[in-house]
């Protein structure tokens, strides 16, 4: 019998102060769907930020995650481990760039790096920049 498979689950970490949602989870492993044809370092970020919020809410250790990428319909492991000592400081990034007194005219959302890490941190479907913290 294969792994249990969990749909757009919440998870939330009240030590690092952010929340977000899961595409899929399948057992212990967070998933990421993302269609596109490869992986950006803002997943295996984002990855890492699940797995902390997995593990504070749960109680169980998460290793390994996946991307999956449906224009070459692949799917890449993603090894957490150490990833998630960076936690802390993604959130300590997000937080210090989002209230920064000025933003630029065009924001530059669609093309950021960060925009999936700015939308765990400040809730569904924000940014700083369309929340006015920008």
């Amino acid at each position: 019998m294969g792994k249990p498979v969990e749909v757009e689950v919440v998870v939330e970490s009240e030590e690092l102060g952010f929340r977000g949602k899961i595409d899929l989870l399948e057992g212990t492993a967070p998933v990421e769907v993302k269609y596109r044809g490869r992986v950006k370092p803002s997943d295996i970020l984002q990855l890492s930020l699940y797995a902390v919020a997995l593990e504070e809410m749960r109680g169980v250790e998460v290793k390994i995650g996946y991307v999956d990428l449906l224009l070459p319909c692949r799917r890449v492991e993603v090894k957490i481990g150490r990833l998630t000592r960076l936690a802390p400081l993604l959130v300590s990034a997000v937080r210090t760039a989002s209230l920064k007194p000025c933003k630029p005219f065009k924001p530059p959302c669609r093309l950021c790096d960060l925009k999936a890490e700015c939308t765990l941190f400040l809730g569904s479907g924000r940014t700083a920049f369309n929340t006015g913290y920008g």
